[in-house]
């Protein structure tokens, strides 16, 4: 048996075992040994279209055959063909000789009737497997959303590094491909000036991401390029005494890197390297004397460090 399949399907041992549990009696031959030969093939169908599948065997006949399917889910494609390979073994090991320890029954008794003529029996169709389940209907693709939390640093608001922590709900396609998520961020910041004061600045907002694609690599790990639009609240306030909170309606655009691993299709460790472009430029200051504590910068960069679960 040679199985082969990306990392998003079940492993070969975990195909295995979905052979055995269909077949009555079944022995896999070690490297070396004489044996039938079953070839699985598992890939990615370019352009989000699913899964394909193939299957590669000899027949009781000795010629060779071979069945290929279409799925949507990888797991449950490998159980279609694992239960094709079933059927194959089993039409096979019901053509084995019986145990000769075994005792024939003995026929019935009956009368003796006028002999017949010897006929010619005709030629034997060999027998057939039956059909393969049925494919999945094109255009239909699975969905799957995922709910997370976020935490890392980011300088296009404070022009220095500023904790954040945020939430986040994304839907995507089951298949590592295009994903839309939606987070919520809050951040902090406290400047100082020697001269001049202190000051605190906390940062809210929303982020609305999109990611056309995404390029699979090998042991579960995926690398998703994204851009996203932010928008929220920037506040100041100073820590002097009777000091007046000033808040701004604040903007940018962000441009994502994702690295991306999945552990069974559930859990999901990601990293994002981030780039941000305010579209506000504020500066602020305090007078008497008169002095800048803080001015939002042009660009800046960010990092975060993302833990979610993906359903179903």
């Amino acid at each position: 048996m040679t199985y082969a399949a990306p990392a998003a399907c079940p492993t070969e041992v975990e195909f295995l075992e979905r052979v055995r549990s269909r077949v009555r009696r079944v022995e896999f031959a070690a490297p070396g040994e004489l044996g039938r030969t079953f070839a699985v093939t598992l890939g990615v169908i370019a352009g989000d279209a699913g899964f394909l599948g193939r299957l590669e065997f000899i027949d009781t006949d000795g010629r060779r055959a071979s069945r290929s399917l279409k799925g949507a889910a990888c797991d449950e494609l490998a159980s279609s063909l694992a239960l094709i390979t079933a059927l194959a073994l089993d039409d096979r090991i019901a053509e084995a000789p019986q145990n000769e320890a075994s005792p024939e029954p003995s026929p019935l008794p009956t009368e003796p009737s006028a002999p017949t003529p010897k006929t010619n029996p005709g030629p034997v169709a060999p027998p057939r497997l039956p059909e393969p389940p049925a494919r999945a209907r094109p255009g239909i693709r699975r969905l799957r959303w995922e709910l997370g939390v976020n935490a890392g640093v980011f300088s296009w608001v404070t022009a220095s590094a500023a904790r954040e922590l945020g939430l986040y709900a994304e839907l995507g396609s089951r298949a590592p491909s295009w994903s839309v998520r939606l987070s919520a961020f809050d951040g902090r910041r406290s400047k100082s000036n020697p001269e001049l004061g202190s000051a605190d600045f906390a940062v809210d907002w929303l982020r609305l991401e999109a990611c056309p694609i995404a390029l699979t690599l090998p042991a579960h790990f995926s690398f998703t390029p994204c851009a996203a639009f932010d928008t929220g609240r920037l506040r100041a306030t100073a820590q002097i005494s009777n000091a007046q909170p000033q808040d701004i309606v604040w903007a940018a655009g962000t441009a994502i890197l994702r690295l991306s691993w999945v552990h069974r299709e559930r859990l999901v460790l990601g990293w994002d390297s981030e780039l941000g472009v305010p579209f506000r430029h504020q500066t602020y200051g305090f007078q008497n004397p008169d002095g800048t504590v803080l001015e939002v910068p042009s660009l800046g960069v960010g990092a975060k460090f993302g833990l979610g679960l993906r359903f179903p």
